[in-house]
């Protein structure tokens, strides 16, 4: 039986000079089931990711289950090493990753094989999201943190990754910010709105 992974955010509140950005936020979110965070452009969902992650801090409020838990996260940008290959990307993020398992996910989601030991900086957008996941499933980590991981992404490709995530969630914490009001559904998702 997995072990519950649980987070309480209680009140949390941000402001940028004087400007709110979140005000008394407060959800909990376990890992029986992925939460999606949706909301317009500019109501503080990356902020709100941000300060759950230690990135940022809160002006007030509180969030509890956090402690000693290891986070993964697919941010807005790619933030990948640009110079080393998909494959590269990947390994990197786990030194102990099996590079078979590396080179499986990759094709699961939808990478060409001649793709996979290509620069990144010659791959796609939508193959650079992808590698982008995969690299953050394969991170030991307890919690996922995914920031508009299918930006870019068509829809038949979009089945095969969302369906390669589920796979590779693994009794973690899934979090995901997205715009997309069907993205709930594909993913088995609760909904918290901002």
């Amino acid at each position: 039986m997995e072990k519950e992974i649980k987070i309480t955010v209680r009140n949390l509140s941000k402001s940028y000079g004087g400007t709110p950005v979140l005000e008394n936020v407060s959800f909990t979110a376990d890992n029986s089931r992925p939460l999606c965070i949706m909301a317009p452009s500019g109501a503080g969902k990356t902020t709100l990711v941000s300060i759950i992650m230690g990135l940022e801090k809160a002006d007030s409020g509180s969030i509890s289950g956090i402690e000693g838990k290891r986070f993964s996260a697919v941010f807005q940008e790619d933030r990948l090493c640009e110079d080393l290959s998909a494959f590269m990307n990947v390994a990197v993020a786990d030194e102990r990753a099996d590079s078979d398992g590396v080179r499986r996910l990759l094709l699961d989601c939808g990478l060409l094989p001649e793709d996979i030991y290509r620069p990144v900086r010659e791959l796609s957008g939508g193959q650079r999201r992808r590698a982008a996941i995969v690299r953050a499933l394969l991170s030991d980590s307890d919690i996922l943190v995914f920031d508009e991981p299918f930006k870019g992404l068509d829809e038949d490709t979009l089945k095969i990754v969302v369906q390669m995530v589920q796979e590779n969630i693994n009794g973690r914490l899934l979090l995901v910010i997205t715009h997309d009001a069907g993205l709930p559904r594909r993913l088995g998702a609760d909904v918290f709105s901002l």
